[in-house]
């Protein structure tokens, strides 16, 4: 119980840090013109709803098998949240699509999703699909990074 409440609790504050950067940090725009923070604002506060009923859940029903933390455990953790901020960093720098493709297979190497293919094919899927949805059919500009700015102005 305590390192599934303990877990689900940090995982709400880095949330919680994340929604309000995104809130102070991000203009969203409006409703007829999305930009930029839409959807970061819209990720954070989902975030924060489901990490709180996780922690919620948690707490009503506590796991009687709960042996404390596995030292791999938390190393998986930490490297997850490295990732997560690499990501940032890769953002800014490479832009959406290269630093998503990037960073999705980062993440599932991490998690260890396995086959190869599987997780280059997953990790090209989902960031396309996102550009999609945002890019072209909302229209919110996604970030092209510094490095594609550069080559291109």
């Amino acid at each position: 119980m305590k390192k599934k409440i303990i877990v689900s609790g940090t995982l709400l504050i880095l949330a919680l840090i994340y929604t309000f950067l995104a809130f102070v940090r991000m203009p969203a725009g409006e409703a007829a013109n999305p930009k930029g923070g839409f959807l970061p604002r819209c990720i954070g506060l989902l975030a924060i709803a489901m990490c709180i009923l996780d922690l919620l859940f948690e707490i009503r029903h506590p796991d009687k098998e709960d042996n404390g933390f596995d030292i791999r455990e938390l190393f998986v953790f930490a490297k997850i949240i490295l990732v997560f901020a690499g990501y940032v960093f890769l953002l800014y720098l490479l832009g959406y699509i290269i630093a998503s493709i990037v960073f999705l297979f980062v993440l599932f190497t991490v998690t260890d999703v396995k086959p190869f293919i599987k997780k280059f094919i997953l990790s090209i899927a989902v960031t396309a699909v996102f550009f999609i949805i945002f890019q072209i059919i909302l229209n919110v500009g996604l970030p092209e990074g510094i490095v594609l700015e550069a080559l291109l102005y």
